[in-house]
Formats: structure tokens, sequence, C-alpha cells
């Protein structure tokens, strides 16, 4: 786990291995595509803490805890793909899939950034995440388009800090690294009470509307994702035929100037006087079989080629 020591608000910074990125980008596609965890307006309360029991499985001495190292991790990479998505969706920008970055000029950028801060600094910089975060968020990646839903989700991830009680420790320090947003009941690391905040604005209808536990949205969640799989599986089945007959013409290609090589060397041999035809076909069959062979025959004189293909006959 890397991560700095300075305590207090807005001073513990922490820095994410490239392996912790992709624990959390896969395990946050995963619950994406599960409607226990996915509703129209983002994810479901309590996903943060399942990222987190999720990850520590994998990574059990990561450290990384629901808040703030999930929420901070999520809500940046949110913010980035909005700038990334808002660009792409506008005249003169382009997206590098391979290198998976922003194509555009650079004189379009600078004035962009002038009127779209949040777009800063992102020039030439790559985003390997954006197109699994368009795939998470139901946009279209190739456009870019940043519907409703997608400014819904990324207000959900507040409402999702906002719902959880807030530790702090008994001297009012403010370091919440050690906090554990799953067990509200355990101590910080330097032993101290913690003290049980409670949000108390959030109303009861606010939480049934959170909770999105409507049955057909879950249905209709459970078809869409059949439905993405039926398309991917006749994505693949479509990607496997074409590989299939193009390896079909290769061979056909191959056996074609096979049979033309072999032809060629049959009308060799059968214009050496004294060879005959049941001769000719033993000799074709060496020189096909040893491509040294057939090159010695082809360059040498013609006048030597008979005696060469004799030699071929009594060395068989």
């Amino acid at each position: 786990m890397m991560e700095t020591s300075n305590r207090g608000r807005g001073k513990n910074k922490r820095y994410w291995t490239y392996e912790e990125d992709a624990v959390l980008i896969r395990y946050l596609h995963e619950l994406s595509c599960d409607p226990k965890w996915k509703c129209d307006n983002g994810f479901k309360n309590g996903y943060m803490n399942k990222l987190e029991e999720m990850i520590n499985g994998v990574l059990p001495n990561c450290g990384l805890r629901a808040v703030p190292h999930i929420e901070s991790r999520i809500k940046n990479w949110s913010e980035k793909y909005s700038a990334f998505a808002e660009m792409l969706s506008t005249s003169g920008f382009g997206w590098d899939a391979e290198q998976k970055l922003l194509q555009v000029d650079k004189a379009v950028y600078d004035e962009w950034v002038k009127t779209h801060k949040k777009a800063k600094g992102l020039y030439g910089v790559p985003f390997v995440h954006y197109e699994t975060l368009a795939e998470i968020y139901a946009k279209d990646k190739a456009t870019g388009d940043v519907s409703e839903s997608f400014v819904d989700a990324i207000e959900g991830i507040d409402q999702e800090i906002d719902k959880q009680p807030l530790i702090v420790e008994s001297d009012e320090e403010d370091d919440v690294n050690s906090t554990n947003s799953d067990t509200y009941s355990s101590t910080s690391q330097s032993g101290k009470r913690p003290v049980k905040i409670e949000d108390d604005h959030i109303t009861p209808s606010k939480m049934a509307k959170s909770l999105c536990r409507n049955d057909d949205d879950d249905l209709v969640a459970s078809l869409h994702d059949v439905s993405n799989n039926f398309g991917k599986i006749f994505e693949n089945i479509n990607v496997n035929l074409g590989t299939m007959a193009s390896a079909w013409s290769k061979a056909e290609e191959r056996e074609q100037r096979m049979d033309e090589k072999v032809n060629k060397v049959l009308d060799e041999v059968m214009k050496l006087d004294g060879i005959s035809p049941s001769k000719a076909l033993e000799v074709a069959t060496i020189l096909m079989a040893e491509e040294h062979k057939l090159r010695i025959f082809y360059q040498a004189p013609f006048n030597m080629k008979k005696q060469y293909a004799i030699d071929l006959l009594k060395k068989k």
C-alpha cells in the first residue's frame, strides 16, 4: 500500500497502485452489471462498502476503505470521465482507442479549457479506464454522450457519503484513513474512542428512493444484461467465423501454390531424355520433399540436370 502519513482533512492523499486500480475498476464494472447494486441513477446505497469487501478479499493488506479511499477514487474517475465525455461529444475531438487518449489539435484543446476548467491537464494524458467507465454508466463511448443519469451517478457518490455516519476521534483530529464504514463500532488505529454522528436530515422517503428496490427495474436490468450478453456472443461468433474464413482462404492459397510448384517440377523433369514417366514421378517426389535438392536441380545447367536426377534415384 502506498500512502502518505500527513494527517488532517485534505492532507491524507492515497497513492493508488496499478494493481489496486485494476481491481477497483473490475469490481465496479461487475457491480454495474448486477441489478442488486445498479439502478437507474447510479448505484444502490452501500455499494462502496461492497467494493471495500471485494477488494480486500483479493488484496487483504492494501488497507483500502470505502471512505475516504474508494469514494475519492471513484469521484475522481467520474469527474475525469465527465470531462472526457463532454469533449468527445464535441466536433474536433476524437478518441485514440489504442493509446487511450484524446485526439485533438492543441489549439482547439487550449480554447476548450478556457471555459471548461475540469478538462485542464487532460491533453496528452492517457485515461485507460474511459471505455470501461462508459460501459459502467451505460453511455455511448464512441460519441461520449453524457446523459442525465450520469450526472445523477456523480451526485449519487456525494449522496452515498452523506448517508454514511461520520466517525471522528475524540480529540477532533479528522484523519479518516483508518475508518471502516461497514463497522461503525470499531476503534481507530490509535485506540481512541470513535464518536458516531448521524445525518438526521435524511427522511425515510429519501432512503426508500435511494434503495431502488423496484422489481420492475430489476427485471428490466436483468433483461438488459441478457440482451447485452447475447450481443457479445453473436459478436464473438462473427469474429470467429471471419477468422475461420480467412484461415480457409489462406489454406486454399497454399494448396494452389503447392500444385503449381509440383506441376513445374514435373515439367522440368519430364524434359530430361531417358527419364521414364514413373522415374520422373520418383525424382519429383524426392525434390519436393527436400527443398535444398530442389534448389540445386533448378540452378544446375540443363546438361547436368539428367545426371543429378539419376544420382537421386540411385541414392533413394
